[in-house]
């Protein structure tokens, strides 16, 4: 994200939202996440020929509480819609 982050800081400041881009340490980043330790994360590099890869992370079944271990794919964000999961 080091490249990326600052350039998207700045998308979202333009856009009216207090974004702050901080790198977080390599060694702790998968541990915080994992627990929900974040304010927000970007961890998703993406599917290239498949979205459904990149997609998946985003199904409530992978979400769970700050604080508790999330039980799927990268999905630290915690997200939950039961919209988003029926297409899915």
């Amino acid at each position: 994200m080091r490249p990326q982050g600052p350039f998207l800081e700045k998308q979202l400041q333009e856009g009216g939202f207090d974004a702050v881009f901080k790198q977080g340490e390599p060694a702790t980043i998968g541990d915080r996440l994992r627990m929900g330790e974040t304010e927000v994360v970007w961890v998703q590099c993406g599917s290239i020929n498949e979205p459904y890869d990149t997609f998946k992370s985003y199904h409530s079944k992978n979400s769970a509480p700050p604080g508790e271990n999330y039980k799927g794919a990268v999905q630290g964000g915690r997200y939950e819609n039961p919209e988003m999961d029926a297409i899915l």
